[in-house]
């Protein structure tokens, strides 16, 4: 019976590369799964404070993410989305290069509002993102005021007591996890924010749902549609 030649060092290299290509992709999307039904979990036990009806749906897959509509939401809101997006942890490469461009596993929460509230934004202080928010602000700058955990308060006009005081509570524990919080009077959705998931999920999701909401009311909300 013939032999089989020898593999070449640029052949076996090949192979090895093959080999962990795959165990990438296995063990990504069996941790992305992992933390996706979690998270799932998580955010499921505190939808249900936001009154109306909900309706889930994944984000390609699984291991990509879920979204969840709510319609009929209760005051202040009046429909939401909430969602959760994972980094693409089955193909390495890819998640290296998100990494390298400063994306993480991320919750974000969408919604319109059956009142309108004052324009705010919640961002770290001193960041790009601040400064985008400076540079797009047209006519009427922001007026910054620094929160805990590293956040800052932005306001078209000087803020009430009451929104300073809730975004302060807000910061204190939301802080280390919060991305941004954007109140919008124009724009839709006019609710936008941004978390980092990990640390996120040690509070409860009815929590963190119900502080934004406190926000929103905080802004100065007055009787709208």
């Amino acid at each position: 019976m013939p032999q089989l030649p020898a593999a070449t060092p640029v052949e076996r290299a090949l192979w090895l590369l093959l080999i962990l290509i795959v165990l990438g992709y296995l063990g990504g999307v069996w941790y992305n799964r992992r933390i996706s039904k979690a998270t799932g979990l998580w955010l499921e036990k505190g939808v249900g404070s936001l009154g109306g009806t909900p309706s889930w749906r994944l984000v390609r897959s699984l291991n990509s993410g879920v979204e969840v509509s709510v319609s009929g939401a209760s005051a202040p809101l009046r429909q939401a989305q909430i969602g959760f997006y994972l980094l693409t942890r089955e193909f390495p490469p890819l998640m290296a290069f998100e990494m390298l461009r400063g994306k993480r596993d991320v919750l974000a929460i969408r919604a319109d509002l059956s009142r309108t509230a004052a324009e705010c934004e919640i961002v770290p202080d001193g960041g790009k993102l601040q400064a985008a928010v400076n540079a797009s602000a047209g006519e009427t700058p922001f007026l910054w005021q620094p929160l805990p955990g590293g956040l800052a308060l932005g306001v078209r006009e000087p803020a009430p007591a009451r929104l300073v005081k809730a975004a302060t509570t807000f910061a204190q524990r939301y802080g280390a996890v919060t991305q941004r919080v954007s109140l919008r009077q124009q724009r839709k959705p006019n609710l936008l924010a941004f978390f980092s998931l990990g640390r996120l999920e040690s509070t409860p999701s009815a929590d963190l749902l119900a502080a934004v909401r406190e926000l929103v009311v905080a802004a100065g909300s007055k009787a709208g549609a």
